[in-house]
């Protein structure tokens, strides 16, 4: 892998990467420099013109009780927490790396005052720019370069080829699951994504739809509380297979505080105390056991089904 083909003959034979390289490059989202470019982009124009985005709610709008099982969510860290944090962060910093005073601001304010002088800035930004003008990352020799078994112009035109994490299109692995070969009768859908609990489903289904692959039809009448979802949605379709859909935080396993958990959760954190960890894999595994007798009773009906039509 890594090395020149031409028409599937091997032309330039080259090291082979290893398997971390290659795990982190088919897992890593910065793998694509368009993306990188636009990205750094708007940080760079919002970062001069000041523009704010809010990503917390106030604190009238969480109610001032305790949930069974699931406190009221808090971004000061827990004193038991505590022992399982790095030893660096300072005391009183929030787990992203900033002081407290900084945690309800945007995320263009944060890297502002994470920056810390225009001396800093500057430096960054050299660095950023001589990164993306010598880009390599993600890019790799087309081992299919101009094969001609293959009837796919977009496989085969180009000589390098940049490899990146599917999850940019569909932060799920719905395509992979899906391929008629597997005949895959019930899915279990656990989504995880920081906001919008059904996205990927909605970008699956209209990933199938373009590429005729059978997938259920979603109803969108039952994804109207995106902000206050169920902890299961069920979907059904002829010749099509059935898929259960598990939002994280939902009206189950954290009532009233859907929004707050996604923003504790965010993936801008770059640090977890051990009690954020436990409460994660608390609802995490809320969502199957409240939903085991729906799994069950779904695996007991596709099965039945499939007897059905095996002895007709």
């Amino acid at each position: 892998f890594g090395s020149e083909y031409k028409n599937g003959e091997l032309k330039k034979q080259k090291e082979e990467k290893s398997m971390s390289y290659l795990q982190g490059l088919w897992g890593s989202a910065i793998g694509s420099k368009t993306e990188n470019e636009k990205v750094i982009k708007d940080i760079f124009f919002s970062f001069f013109k000041g523009e704010k985005e809010s990503y917390s709610s106030s604190k009238e709008s969480c109610p001032e009780r305790i949930v069974e099982g699931f406190p009221a969510p808090s971004l000061e860290p827990e004193v038991d927490d505590m022992e399982g944090s790095l030893p660096s962060e300072p005391a009183g910093a929030s787990p992203g790396g900033f002081s407290q005073d900084t945690k309800n601001k945007s995320i263009t304010e944060n890297i502002k005052g994470g920056v810390g002088s225009v001396v800093d800035f500057t430096r960054m930004w050299q660095k950023t720019t001589h990164g993306l003008l010598t880009w390599k990352w993600g890019m790799n020799n087309n081992f299919l370069y101009k094969c001609s078994a293959l009837d796919s112009t977009e496989l085969v035109k180009d000589k390098v080829i940049s490899l990146v994490d599917a999850g940019i299109a569909i932060n799920c692995a719905f395509p992979l699951v899906l391929r008629p070969e597997r005949k895959v009768k019930l899915i279990l859908s656990f989504d995880y994504g920081p906001f919008e609990p059904f996205k990927a489903l909605k970008q699956t289904a209209k990933y199938c739809k373009e590429n005729c692959i059978p997938f259920p039809e979603i109803d969108e009448t039952l994804l109207q509380e995106p902000d206050n979802p169920s902890d299961c949605y069920i979907f059904r379709g002829e010749g099509a297979p059935t898929v259960m859909h598990f939002p994280l935080f939902n009206r189950v396993n954290c009532p009233a505080y859907v929004t707050e958990w996604r923003i504790r959760f965010t993936m801008l954190r770059f640090l977890y105390h051990v009690g954020d960890i436990t409460k994660l894999l608390q609802s995490a595994r809320l969502n199957v056991s409240n939903n085991k007798d729906k799994i069950l009773q779904e695996i007991k009906h596709i099965v039945a089904c499939s007897s059905m039509k095996a002895s007709s």
